[in-house]
């Protein structure tokens, strides 16, 4: 791997991590604990990591595409002329609408449509986006709810173990772990239903899986999304129940457990940010860079 190679896989991880984190946040605020505050400094710390990440991603892209030097005309090119950048400026101005509307009460209603909707678009900057037809619009709307699953599981992780961290009552962090599981059960499922599909559609077979490097990375992936199901398993049905008797034990593994969920997501997913750079295996048909 050449270093562009490394500096976009960082980007791009860093890119996807920060919109990931936005969706989970605010989907954690409206959905799972009401009574929380939505983390403006966090939230306006993400989309800025987000902006910048995205914007040396769109820099990296440019000079590949164009294969000059990096100039504002080469980069009005790419913003003009092809959908990587008019995806990337439509998904910048629902960043800075998000950032702004984090800042205003009133405007925090339309938190979570704005990051949903910034993250369900990166599927078009994706392999998906790049096919045609039908097959176009099945994979990118496979796509999107992959990221839009993976920001509702992995997303919302940091909000919850800071919630398991400062909050001393009881019943409000039952009730929390409580929705939070069922609702990250249905997240995990559909990223692995959804992941299933994407593998299809990307031709990674079981024989590709070992003879390719798009494979070897798809099967790290997979290891590490095992993983986090079963953590994710154990604190659902063995820790989570316990919490409802004075077991100080249990509130200690599902904390730690949390964590380890969120290390193990941060691997997921700066191993997306090199899948996105390895072509996939293909049967006659021609992808763009995910």
């Amino acid at each position: 791997m050449s270093a562009v190679d490394a500096w976009l896989v960082a980007v791009r991880a860093g890119h996807i991590l920060a919109c990931l984190l936005l969706f989970g946040e605010t989907l954690y605020v409206r959905r799972i604990d009401p009574q929380a505050r939505l983390r403006v400094r966090l939230t306006i710390g993400a989309v800025a990591i987000a902006l910048v990440c995205g914007f040396a991603w769109l820099c990296i892209e440019a000079v590949a595409m164009s294969g000059e030097s990096l100039q504002v005309a080469v980069l009005g090119t790419v913003l003009g002329a092809t959908q990587f950048g008019h995806v990337w400026l439509a998904r910048s101005v629902l960043l800075v609408m998000l950032g702004i509307a984090a800042c205003m009460p009133r405007g925090r209603r339309a938190a979570l449509p704005l990051a949903g909707l910034q993250l369900a678009l990166l599927a078009l900057a994706g392999h998906a986006g790049a096919a045609s037809g039908l097959r176009r619009l099945a994979e990118v709307l496979v796509d999107a709810v992959h990221l839009l699953a993976a920001g509702g599981w992995l997303g919302s992780l940091p909000a919850l173990a800071a919630t398991l961290a400062s909050t001393r009552s009881r019943e409000t962090i039952l009730r929390v772990t409580r929705r939070y599981s069922q609702i990250a059960y249905a997240a995990a499922t559909a990223v692995v239903a959804t992941g299933i599909v994407n593998a299809r559609f990307r031709n990674a077979g079981p024989v590709e899986l070992v003879t390719t490097d798009y494979g070897r990375l798809l099967l790290i992936k997979l290891a590490f999304v095992v993983a986090m199901l079963g953590l994710a398993a154990t604190n659902r049905y063995r820790l989570t129940p316990r919490l409802a008797q004075p077991d100080g034990r249990a509130l200690a593994a599902l904390r730690r457990n949390a964590w380890l969920e969120i290390a193990f997501g941060i691997v997921v997913v700066a191993v997306v940010g090199a899948l996105g750079i390895t072509p996939p295996p293909m049967m006659g048909m021609s992808h763009g860079m995910h």
